[in-house]
Parts: C-alpha cells; structure tokens; sequence
C-alpha cells in the first residue's frame, strides 16, 4: 500500500468509522506496513483516531506486525481505553513488547487496568486519588487544596492510615465549616464507594453521579485503589472515545455555587490549567 498521501490523512482523519471500515477488509500486514510508514508526529493523531474505530482484535494484529518502535508510538498515542482493549487482544509476548516500548508511567497504568475484567469497574478507574485523614482540619484541608494545583472536585475523600474509605466531606460543606473543625466531623453518609470488580453497568445506577463527577473505588477490604469519573463510565458504557461533549450529570447550580464558595475562601483557580496533571495518590 505504501505511506499515505495527504489527501488520505484527510479522510482518516475526517471519516475515522469509514477509513476503519476499509482498513478491516485489508490484510493487517498491509495496514501495519502502511500505517507505520505514515506515522509521524503531524498525522498520529489521525490515525490514532482511526485505529480507536477498529475492532481490538485487528488493532492487535497490526500492532503486531508494526515496527517496535511504530507499535509502542501508537499505542501510547490512544485512549486507556482502546489501548486496555488492544493489548487484550494480542498474545502474550507481544503485549509485553508494547507495554516496555511506552512509558512507565502509561505502562503501570494499563497493567493495572489489564488486572481487572473487561467491562469491571477496575478496569476503568484512575488508580490515582488525594485523601485526606479524618483528624485533619479545615484550614489545614483548604490550604493544601490550594497549594495543590488539581482540580477542585466536589467531595473530599477521607481515608484511614491502611487508606480504608472511611467517607466523604462535600465541598460546599468544606468550605463554610468551621477553620478549626476535623474532616470527620463534616462526613456524608450519604457515599458509598465503588466496588473494583462492580460490572460497570451496576456502578452506573448509583445516585452519588447526580451530585458528583467522580466516585471513589474501593477493593474487598475497602482500601481506595482509585476512583471511576463519569467521563470514563461514560466511555466504558458507549464505547465512545471522542466524549468531550458529554458532560457529568452534575447540576450547574452546584457547580457556579461550589465556585462562588471557593473565592469566598481564596481559591483563585478551581484546577490546574493543564488537563493532564495528575492526581497524587495516598493521603495528605
């Protein structure tokens, strides 16, 4: 087939269901060759679009056949999702090859996700959530929220020193309580958690998505292993990629009250400007 020409980066990147559709009535060494040819940092992203439409079964066997070097680019180019998907697909010492071409970082991640069964609520969740002890106080809370730089969520996560749930503070309480109340005097009893190995169509029915845009993720002992947002629920039970246009079910007068309240406590930003900074895991 050869490196693709513009006009078909074009249609790749335009019609990415329709190029996929062509792309699974060809051998996957043709695609792969072709693929990995026209790889390159302008066109990645509109075959990472493209690659995302096809089955994970003929993703995993043109990776298989790609260059190394190829193979691990793209892989680390799509979505946790359609990567998780892929490397599912493909035998054993490939699946070991992509993880050891992609970062650490990327590859600690989908392994973990590769840990739980597909359509689990393990298998979509971030393994990476801020926690707070119940003995901390409000002004304590707050100062390192600020400090922080992530994105102000909805509820503060409390955890104990083995990091087992112990319960949530909302942050509209948060944020008119007290300087020198503990967390544990401002718990909800209202959250439960979600279980790791929940099928992600039962997490859906929990009434805490109405009032927040992540829940918190809990093993058999009760331990936080990570939280589950609505954007990748939502992925999970649509198979959609491209959901930037699908918003959390959160009302907006929560949301505009929630922002009002933190510049009365001097928040100035309510997150980090970069979408990509990540969480810190354990507690504060």
């Amino acid at each position: 087939m050869g490196k693709l020409a513009s006009f078909d980066l074009f249609f790749l990147h335009q019609f990415p269901e329709n190029a996929a559709t062509v792309l699974e009535g060809l051998a996957p060494a043709d695609v792969a060759e072709t693929l990995a040819l026209s790889l390159d940092d302008e066109s990645q992203d509109a075959i990472g679009a493209v690659v995302e439409k096809l089955s994970p079964a003929f993703a995993a066997q043109c990776l298989e056949v790609m260059p190394a070097a190829a193979s691990a680019r793209l892989l680390d180019h799509l979505d946790d999702a359609t990567a998780t998907a892929v490397l599912r697909n493909a035998e054993e010492p490939t699946r070991k090859a992509l993880l050891g071409g992609v970062s650490q970082s990327r590859a600690t991640a989908l392994d973990r996700r590769l840990k739980f069964a597909a359509g689990t609520v393990g298998a979509f969740m971030e393994g990476a959530m801020t926690t707070f002890r119940p003995a901390t106080q409000v002004s304590t809370c707050l100062t390192r929220l600020k400090k922080s730089r992530e994105d102000a969520q909805s509820m503060i996560i409390l955890a104990d020193t083995k990091n087992q749930f112990v319960g949530a503070v909302t942050l509209s309480r948060l944020v008119v309580s007290d300087d020198k109340l503990k967390l544990r005097d401002l718990v909800t009893s209202a959250l439960q958690p979600l279980q790791q190995n929940m099928p992600i169509d039962a997490a859906a029915d929990s009434p805490a998505w109405a009032q927040h845009a992540a829940l918190p993720v809990v093993n058999a002992d009760g331990e936080i292993v990570g939280e589950l947002t609505h954007e990748r629920l939502i992925a999970a039970l649509t198979g959609a990629n491209a959901i930037e246009n699908l918003m959390p079910p959160v009302s907006i007068i929560a949301n505009l009250g929630h922002a009002y309240l933190l510049s009365l406590r001097g928040f100035a930003s309510l997150g980090d400007p970069n979408p990509n900074t990540s969480r810190r895991t354990g507690n504060e």
